[in-house]
């Protein structure tokens, strides 16, 4: 999780390398169950990818499965005061 974090501190915004640590970035914090979190970095690897095209399909597709995923868990969450 720390070298994932550390390339995205370290490569430049617009590198390809970047979006492909923004997508594991997400995969490991799903893991551990940091929802908006992986969300988030799921949502900055597709939006980058859309403009570079890194990701492979298989790739693409993984991480919207994840992202639907997560965002229907989040919405399955009791509410709590």
């Amino acid at each position: 999780m720390q070298d994932f974090a550390r390339c995205i501190e370290l490569y430049p915004e617009n590198s390809p390398s970047i979006i492909t640590s923004y997508f594991h970035f997400a995969k490991v914090l799903a893991a551990l169950g940091q929802h908006n979190r992986a969300m988030e970095n799921l949502k900055t690897a597709l939006n980058l990818d859309a403009e570079i095209g890194v990701l492979s399909p298989v790739e693409i597709t993984d991480a919207r499965l994840l992202l639907e995923k997560l965002s229907e868990d989040q919405d399955n969450e009791p509410v709590t005061n």
